[in-house]
């Protein structure tokens, strides 16, 4: 605001100089009229320069903006607008997790997908499933161990000032453990994820990040044909890649 006031001033002073010259600071002013009224709303002018009787009538008024070219106050925006004004970017993230179940090493798969603010105020959503099924014996039985988990991602990506940072992030969520033989199949109950991680993050262009991370996976108690959920929650070691617009607004 305080700019445009400026701006609009120094064109009336350009205008005065080139058009009085010759004439006395009492003339100047009967020769010009100035209607530059500022509106807090309007967040671009156009200004228009008109000889009416004799005189210099110097006009700003609001220029008319489509709702996508007008960006409104932050804290009027939906979540659409943030995105559609470019304050929020979308992004992807593949990742593959190296755990272990039941003291058998589990390689998992995930995809992410959230939205972030230069690096901060992210939100997203990941998922995981295991990648094989390795064996696990309980009571004597062969078990085929598949696992599945996902859930809310609280932060969790670098900052994008940074060619490399540290960041911190939380996944809340759910899943489902499953145990296969060659004839019966069992699922657990519906279980209850949390999994904080501490990673390091690498800037490796505008859009791409690349993550080491060291998460830990915390499990609620149940039990199913010998594993709890003791044998689920364990230290990991996560590969992240990141796609998507990692750069300050």
């Amino acid at each position: 605001m305080l700019l445009r006031v400026v701006a609009n001033f120094g064109l009336v002073w350009v205008l005065i100089g080139m058009s009085t010259v010759g004439f006395s600071d009492s003339q100047a002013d009967e020769l010009i009229e100035i209607n530059t009224a500022q509106d807090e709303h309007c967040y671009s002018y156009d200004h228009t320069i008109s000889f009416p009787d004799d005189k210099i009538r110097i006009e700003s008024k609001c220029k008319k903006l489509k709702p996508t070219d007008r960006p409104l106050p932050r804290s009027q925006r939906s979540l659409v607008d943030a995105i559609v004004f470019g304050e929020y970017s979308l992004f992807v993230e593949f990742s593959r997790i190296f755990s272990h179940v039941s003291d058998e090493d589990l390689t998992l798969d995930g995809l992410r997908l959230g939205i972030h603010d230069a690096g901060d105020d992210v939100l997203s959503f990941a998922y995981y499933k295991a990648r094989d099924k390795p064996t696990t014996t309980q009571g004597g039985t062969a078990y085929l161990v598949d696992f599945e988990y996902g859930g809310f991602v609280l932060n969790g990506i670098g900052d994008v000032d940074r060619i490399t940072d540290i960041y911190f992030g939380c996944l809340v969520g759910a899943g489902r453990l499953t145990l296969e033989t060659s004839t019966d199949r069992f699922h657990s109950p519906t279980l209850l994820v949390l999994e904080p991680e501490i990673g390091f993050n690498l800037q490796v262009s505008r859009w791409v990040q690349a993550s080491l991370a060291l998460t830990y996976r915390w499990v609620n108690g149940f039990e199913e044909q010998g594993i709890s959920g003791r044998d689920l929650r364990s230290t990991n070691v996560a590969v992240r890649f990141r796609f998507g617009k990692f750069y300050p607004q």
